[in-house]
């Protein structure tokens, strides 16, 4: 099993007396569903908050994290040989859906133009859970086509739009090419060297369900701030990691969001579920809430607290 170390926060380089204020910070902006705040520096677990009725163990939905895990899945397939390249188009792995009859776009729609979001494909979000395009595709009898019937009012690979079709339709290709679900990959090539307890994700057509303590959480970020490595295993290239947290188009990576100002990158859920990774302070921080329909963040933890107190 692998376990990750403690250390001391002064050791490692953060003050003290501000990390110590984390609670304080917690109560005084009424932070009410905030169930935890872990900080992993140099490789050690630093500092852990945890709030009502919840521990290490307990465990929380990643929501749109989830993005960043399918990532780790892609580098895992690119690495086995699985996948051979992220060039592949969509209509040679789903050719009854997408084709040239259905949309001359689909054969400009890659693998890698999912991983980026810029698959061109009409969708208007909605506020919070209020979001009937999505309802819509969930009670379609075939997701996949009813992903094919939308219109694409951008050339695929040129303009970002955060959107539920394309993490779908990267499942289903992952499924096609491999005969793999992303939880198949993970626990067959990841979970074993992590010491990551994980239930099987349940899959929709518009999310993968996926419950994990702060420390599991916390493990894919040390994977990617590791360079592909994690417990001596290399689980992904580094040349993946690189590729993934860099911008492609406006500061988004591999279903990775890139800090504007270059000090790291993230996976956001919502609910304020939160996982940072900050390379040049070898620093991982997760923040995970409890579950609600609202899209609230907390990140002022992160960068009026636990940046600050960087020596």
């Amino acid at each position: 099993m692998f376990e990750l170390p403690e250390g001391k926060l002064l050791e490692n380089g953060l003050d003290e007396n501000l990390i110590y204020s984390i609670d304080d910070f917690i109560q005084a902006r009424k932070y009410r569903l905030m169930r935890s705040v872990l900080i992993i520096k140099n490789q050690k677990i630093v500092y852990e908050w945890y709030g009502e009725k919840c521990n290490r163990e307990t465990k929380h939905a990643l929501h749109s994290i989830e993005k960043s895990v399918v990532s780790t899945a892609i580098g895992i397939c690119l690495k086995n040989n699985l996948i051979e390249s992220l060039n592949i188009p969509v209509t040679q792995i789903l050719p009854e859906y997408f084709n040239d009859e259905a949309n001359v776009f689909h054969k400009l729609i890659t693998l890698k133009t999912l991983l980026t979001m810029t698959s061109g494909f009409y969708w208007r979000n909605g506020p919070h859970l209020n979001d009937p395009m999505r309802e819509q595709l969930k009670r379609s009898k075939d997701w996949l086509q009813a992903i094919a019937d939308l219109n694409i009012v951008d050339t695929p690979n040129t303009v970002f739009k955060y959107k539920v079709t394309d993490i779908y339709l990267l499942n289903a290709c992952i499924e096609r090419l491999t005969g793999k679900t992303v939880y198949d990959i993970l626990n067959e090539y990841m979970f074993p060297y992590a010491g990551i307890d994980c239930d099987p994700f349940i899959m929709t057509p518009t999310s993968i369900c996926i419950e994990l303590s702060a420390i599991d959480l916390a493990k894919f970020g040390l994977l990617y701030l590791n360079h592909g490595k994690l417990n001596n295993a290399q689980i992904i290239t580094a040349e993946y990691v690189d590729e993934a947290t860099t911008a492609h188009i406006e500061n988004y990576g591999y279903y990775w969001w890139i800090n504007e100002d270059g000090s790291g990158y993230r996976g956001l859920g919502r609910g304020g579920q939160e996982l940072h990774v900050y390379p040049g302070h070898d620093m991982v921080v997760v923040l995970q809430a409890q579950d609600s329909p609202r899209s609230k963040f907390y990140t002022p933890i992160i960068t009026d607290v636990i940046l600050k107190a960087l020596k």
